[in-house]
């Protein structure tokens, strides 16, 4: 899921500046959230899914 949230981030940010005002609002907050689900991705190869995060 943080891949596809990545990859629509880059898309974001590789549009027009005259297109919208809102799209680069929408690439950070969609690239805030891949690197949210990146970190919960190394918590879990780190800690497992016994660990105290999960």
């Amino acid at each position: 899921m943080g891949l596809l949230i990545g990859l629509a981030c880059r898309e974001l940010f590789l549009l027009d500046p005259h297109f919208s005002r809102v799209h680069r609002t929408l690439a950070l907050g969609s690239g805030f959230l891949a690197a949210f689900y990146l970190g919960r991705l190394a918590a879990f190869v780190l800690d497992g899914p016994e660990g105290l995060f999960f």
